[in-house]
């Protein structure tokens, strides 16, 4: 398992997490990144737990799972990157949870 989805897996154990704090840990793992290589690695980050490992991308004001095509998912956090122009912060908002967290 690469180093990126075994970090995002392990902070993802805790608690729900916002997809910025995911992006911090990739900077530090790349930071040679450009803002569009942190897009494109958030991207592959965020495609790979969904698909692979059951992470759930939740919408930010319900916490309920939002079930979107990966395409759109790709695409969501594509346009949150290029919306905000710099690398994301806390309250910036994408939220990602397991499905343990999410059955509450």
């Amino acid at each position: 398992m690469p180093a990126d989805v075994a970090t995002a897996l392990s902070i993802l154990e805790d608690d729900y997490t916002e997809l910025w704090f995911l992006v911090a840990e990739l900077q530090k793992t790349h930071p040679e990144a450009s803002l569009a290589q942190l897009s494109e690695l958030a991207q592959q980050l965020v495609v790979t737990l969904l698909r692979e490992h059951g992470v759930q991308l939740l919408d930010s004001v319900s916490e309920q799972p939002m079930l979107l095509p990966i395409a759109q998912v790709r695409a969501l956090v594509d346009d949150w990157f290029r919306t905000l122009g710099r690398v994301p912060d806390i309250g910036d908002g994408i939220w990602l949870g397991k499905p343990s967290q999410t059955e509450n």
